[in-house]
């Protein structure tokens, strides 16, 4: 893994390239092995089998002792283990950011350790910020987090107060807190806050000095599962194009579990009975053209579910995007944008539509003929065809394709089906 020039993720885990990092990061670090090496993110291009199958030869030869993985599922983290036993699993955690905690029951089984990165929420536990607090846009990340927003700051007051108050029982600060919740939760939890002073290094060492009981441990889960927070969820990954915008969203109907918000870079509203939350996300005075498949999510009642939460924001209907989203179809909706002056896309069902509506996206803003955006293959569509695209919302009716999250698409012409890559249209 690598960042581009725009600070997004490129990932590339083919053997050689793990190979050469490792030698790279021995000879930096005057070293001849070292203990813990991470694949730092999912290569989706790469199998499970074949990263581990290169960490367990650089095990036989010496050069590291164990091998773990960042930002992994349940059943990629299986498959990698099957083949060469993982050590540790590196992701996102803090009592803002807990969807991994499904991961939980499986890393006791398989003895892996969870190694939580981000722990106070980029600073947000530590209690330190407040609405006036301001931080450098393009150097700081903080800058574009939500949880440091207006209203994440007002989400987060009810949590900043409990661990005030907990804080107050125990002689301790919210920093200390948020970092004693993981570590007294299971003994194979260990953040890894970051620090740029020596007295908040004290500080968070003084964490482990904490004892909180499994009941209050408990009590501040039921607590935080009331909590409706606004956090970051993760880095925007350049390996489609790179590139995104933060302000479209997606929301998976009925999904079953606490209600939260979470960025990645795209905002994911997660939980039961949030399509009501619609006419929240989308931009104010936008006109909606939305766009679905075959007409399921008509029949089913979705759209005008969709159409209520909306209210008073005009919505518009584009149907018919084939499960491989044809271009001959794709192009009939441009009709529409222009008649109805859209100014916002909102992909209603599964990858194929949101595909195809990526392709709108770029096609209704293209410069020249929208069948050019098909020529430049895994390449960045450049920037004199296409520099900017409408909008996209995603009102996910399926299982996470992926497509929710990136920046590419494979639109079919003909006979062939060529694949699109732009940062303007990351969901």
């Amino acid at each position: 893994m690598r960042h581009a020039q725009d600070k997004s993720l490129i990932l590339n885990s083919r053997p050689e390239v793990i190979r050469e990092s490792v030698e790279g990061s021995l000879r930096r670090l005057g070293t001849d092995r070292i203990d813990l090496y991470y694949q730092h993110r999912i290569d989706p291009k790469v199998s499970a089998e074949e990263v581990a199958g290169t960490m367990a030869r650089l095990i036989d030869e010496g050069k590291i002792r164990h091998w773990g993985i960042s930002e992994t599922d349940e059943a990629y983290l299986r498959r990698a283990h099957a083949v060469c036993p993982v050590t540790a699993v590196e992701n996102r955690y803090s009592m803002m950011a807990r969807w991994h905690e499904s991961l939980f029951p499986a890393l006791e089984e398989l003895n892996i350790g969870f190694v939580a990165f981000s722990p106070m929420a980029n600073g947000f536990l530590s209690g330190r910020y407040d609405a006036n607090s301001k931080f450098e846009a393009g150097t700081d990340y903080r800058s574009f987090m939500p949880q440091y927003t207006p209203e994440g700051m007002e989400r987060g007051q009810e949590l900043l107060r409990l661990l005030e108050r907990l804080g107050a029982e125990k002689g301790a600060t919210p920093a200390q807190l948020s970092l004693a919740w993981m570590l007294c939760k299971k003994p194979w939890i260990v953040p890894i806050p970051g620090s740029r002073k020596i007295e908040r290094l004290k500080e968070n060492i003084g964490a482990a000095g904490i004892s909180l009981s499994s009941q209050v441990i408990r009590d501040i889960d039921a607590m935080l599962d009331t909590m409706d927070l606004l956090v970051f969820g993760g880095s925007k990954r350049a390996n489609s194009g790179g590139g995104g915008s933060l302000s479209p969203h997606y929301i998976p109907g009925g999904f079953s579990m606490f209600n939260f918000d979470y960025y990645n870079p795209t905002h994911i509203v997660f939980g039961k009975d949030r399509i009501g939350k619609l006419a929240k996300l989308i931009p104010e005075k936008s006109r909606v053209l939305m766009t679905y498949g075959g007409g399921s999510a008509k029949r089913s009642g979705l759209i005008a579910k969709i159409q209520a939460s909306l209210g008073s924001i005009p919505s518009f209907e584009f149907g018919g995007i084939e499960p491989n989203p044809r271009y001959e179809t794709l192009i009939k909706a441009l009709d529409i944008i222009k008649k109805e002056r859209i100014d916002f896309l909102l992909a209603i069902g599964g990858g194929s539509v949101i595909d195809g509506t990526k392709f709108i996206a770029l096609a209704a803003k293209c410069k020249g003929d929208p069948q050019d955006l098909l020529k430049f293959g895994l390449a960045p569509i450049p920037s004199e065809v296409s520099s900017e695209a409408l909008p996209i919302g995603v009102v996910l009716t399926l299982p996470a394709t992926g497509s929710e999250m990136n920046s590419g698409a494979v639109i079919s012409l003909g006979h062939a089906k060529l694949p699109v890559m732009s940062g303007l249209v990351f969901p």
